[in-house]
């Protein structure tokens, strides 16, 4: 059994190098391009280019390798010609006479093998033999000979030059397959690193990972903060981490999601000691944007099962000035079972008793533990009118939220809040609970919104500005990771906070031919009921199903520009259409809808688009949870003092 979950434990890695490979590699090739390095298809003339290129600048060797070609067409003439002929042209950047020493000795093996100088016999052999007979040529290492193997040969192999080294060393994306790569030798390095690159990206990757140690991750001074592929970088996260930063005030996240709050709290100066969910991607996504948070921080678990021994082990170390927690909100939703309760008799669903919608007491076991100085809880308007089923009867949630922590010794509060009056491009009315072992102000509602005008995030923004600089798309298009326009780099709103022109998750999903028709004709802010009755041939001859807009009257909605969005949901990963672009025919895409959340723009979601859209729908708008963090570390300050 040991062998097997061994094995598992090493499939799982590998799995999870591939991901983390493929994404670095769409960025390179977003931010670089994969630019001609200067390689030709010619073996036999690539391998006298690499021969040039070792320790040389690719322009420089590039310009020697083509003034040799021009005076020496014909490679058996370097032989024969002296050495007064030969210097001239290979001493262009130094190295004149072991250039020469190193070609002549190359030339002549192969001629003496061959009795020819031509490599073509190589062509149509396996990997392995190509590999043995060009590393058994006098001056031709692995990587001079996966070069001409990947240029010249047609193999998808990975040529580990020095740039592609360093960067696979500091980033560690290696390190879960074959251990850390700063020990070991260069040549040994090759070997290792050839093996585990996807075939799929061995040019691309090799290519831009050649220009970005050159122009990015230099041997020396490299540019780790303006590094497109930070996050992905073990060295640039290591940095990062706020284990040493003992006067920080410190939270936990429970059910953190991607992270809206604990993003939030990082930006008034917080500590993440632990953030807890249960969903693997999310945490994945989590993980990746919050660098600070050390990998046994986060801990993917389901929070009922967390025992008091581990988060004592993580959060007990020091203080924790502050709980948060933004539990599941199904059960409370007034767009969920509860508005539907035909469907919760056919499934036999009782709100009252989904074991989800007692995950708040959670929060109450954890404060038990912690003893934190505020307690943060946040979800939908309805939980402050749900009721659930406890210890045989009926009891009001935030009722029972507020005789718990009561006998805690702290004070509640409970206060609903509109994130679009706080700088947020989203209508989102929220339920906050709050909990703080001293006062709270009589009218918190206020005091935040009066906070957030201080902090720059009353005025209300707009749709249109929320997603202005980002590229105009059809449905079913963009990637991953792109590059701006020069004029869309130009400028940009706040939410731009890289320093690189490159753009994450503007990718839009495909609509049929039916829905098209409706969303062509759907006016800024008009809901589909409005619509039909406005134009009822809109929904003649449907091929697909037509929806009732009594039961479904704002189905398809398309967003106006100048008014902040209607609320982002978790939904939108099923279908976009009623979150209608407010100037393009298709659904907002992955990064419109983080920009609407609040997110910056250096915020990456990778995993699914299920995965995406759940977490930006599900989050806390980073802004408001920033407003939180303030008005604590203000009453902490305040208390100290």
């Amino acid at each position: 059994m040991k062998s097997v979950a061994k094995k598992t434990t090493q499939s799982n890695a590998r799995i999870e190098v591939r991901d983390r490979l493929l994404y670095v590699d769409k960025i390179l090739k977003a931010l670089h391009g994969t630019p001609d390095l200067g390689n030709v298809s010619d073996p036999m003339d690539e391998l006298v280019f690499m021969i040039l290129s070792q320790r040389t600048r690719i322009p420089t060797a590039s310009k020697t390798f083509h003034e040799l070609k021009i005076h020496f067409p014909d490679l058996r003439d370097v032989l024969k010609a002296p050495d007064s002929d030969l210097l001239p042209i290979l001493s262009v950047g130094g190295r004149g006479n072991l250039r020469l020493r190193a070609m002549r000795g190359l030339l002549q093996a192969i001629l003496d093998r061959e009795g020819k100088l031509s490599l073509d016999h190589l062509r149509g052999q396996k990997g392995k033999q190509v590999l043995e007979y060009l590393t058994s040529l006098p001056g031709v290492g692995e990587k001079t000979a996966r070069c001409v193997m990947l240029y010249s040969l047609g193999f998808d192999t990975f040529p580990a030059d020095v740039n592609a080294i360093r960067i696979l060393r500091r980033t560690g994306l290696l390190d879960p397959i074959v251990g850390p790569l700063q020990n070991v030798e260069h040549r040994e390095a090759q070997s290792l690193i050839a093996g585990t690159i996807p075939p799929v990206i061995a040019r691309t990757l090799h290519v831009n990972m050649v220009v970005h140690g050159q122009e990015v991750c230099r041997e020396q001074n490299p540019k780790c903060d303006s590094c497109a592929i930070q996050k992905f970088c073990q060295l640039w996260r290591d940095r990062q981490t706020d284990e040493k930063n003992n006067d920080a005030l410190t939270m936990v996240d429970i059910c953190c999601g991607v992270g809206g709050i604990s993003l939030g709290f990082r930006n008034e100066g917080y500590k993440v000691v632990l953030a807890v969910d249960s969903d693997p991607s999310t945490v994945k996504v989590y993980r990746l944007n919050h660098p600070w948070a050390t990998d046994d921080q986060v801990i993917c678990k389901d929070v009922r099962s967390l025992t008091k021994k581990q988060i004592l082990a993580r959060a007990g170390r020091s203080r924790v000035d502050v709980l948060v927690a933004g539990v599941p909100c199904q059960g409370y939703s007034r767009v969920g079972y509860r508005s539907k309760p035909e469907l919760s008799k056919d499934i036999k669903y009782s709100p009252e008793k989904d074991p989800r919608n007692f995950l708040f007491m959670q929060v109450v076991r954890i404060a038990r533990i912690l003893s934190p100085n505020f307690i943060l809880l946040e979800n939908v308007p309805d939980m402050g009118t749900a009721n659930v089923t406890y210890y045989g009867g009926d009891a009001g949630v935030i009722k029972l939220l507020d005789r718990k922590f009561g006998k805690l010794g702290y004070t509640t509060s409970t206060v609903f809040l509109d994130a679009a009056d706080f700088g947020v491009p989203q209508t989102r009315r929220r339920l906050f609970f709050v909990a703080s072992k001293g006062k709270l102000p009589d009218d918190l509602a206020d005091h935040l919104k009066k906070l957030g005008a201080e902090m720059g995030f009353a005025r209300q923004a707009t749709v249109s500005e929320a997603l202005a600089t980002l590229p105009q798309l059809p449905p079913s298009s963009g990637d991953f990771v792109a590059p701006l326009s020069p004029r869309e780099a130009a400028v940009g709103p706040s939410m731009r906070v890289q320093p690189h022109d490159l753009v994450f998750n503007h990718v839009t999903r495909p609509h049929n031919v039916d829905d098209m028709r409706i969303i062509r004709a759907l006016q800024p802010g008009e809901k589909y009921s409005a619509l039909v009755k406005r134009l009822p041939e809109v929904v003649d001859g449907r091929t697909h199903k037509t929806y009732s807009t009594e039961n479904f009257h704002d189905k398809y909605f398309r967003l106006s520009g100048d008014v902040p969005s209607r609320t982002i949901v978790s939904h939108l990963h099923k279908d976009g259409n009623g979150y209608i672009h407010p100037t393009q025919d298709r659904s907002i895409s992955v990064r419109e809808a983080a920009r609407l959340q609040g997110f910056p723009d250096d915020f990456i979601f990778t995993e699914s688009r299920k995965t995406q859209f759940v977490g930006i729908g599900n989050a806390v708008p980073v802004q408001l949870a920033q407003v939180f963090a303030r008005f604590f570390s203000k009453v902490l300050v305040e208390e100290v003092s």
